[in-house]
């Protein structure tokens, strides 16, 4: 089998790598500094997502790279329904 890089032909283990998290970019354009931008990016963590977010967003200067929360369980509201003061249930 081939190997895919030079790093794989020569044995050498891999680091295991970092799951993606997910970070807001809030950058102004240099040209137009009256308008903020908001952009989201990935990366394993908040150093990685300050370093792509520079070299993304070159001509712009970015004002806070922030942490996004994981994803939860959307909220599960009851099937009710209230009329004339009492709940009634909602009939699919």
């Amino acid at each position: 089998m081939k190997a895919r890089n030079k790093f794989e032909a020569a044995g050498t283990p891999r680091r295991p790598e970092a799951p993606l998290k997910l970070y807001s970019v809030v950058y102004v354009k240099r040209c137009a500094p009256a308008e903020t931008r908001n952009e989201t990016i990935s990366a394993p963590d908040i150093g990685t997502a300050h370093q792509m977010a520079s070299r993304l967003f070159a001509d712009c200067i970015i004002l806070r790279v922030r942490g996004q929360p994981a994803p939860g369980k959307p909220a599960e509201y009851p099937g009710a329904r209230f009329i004339n003061g009492r709940f009634q249930p909602v009939m699919p």
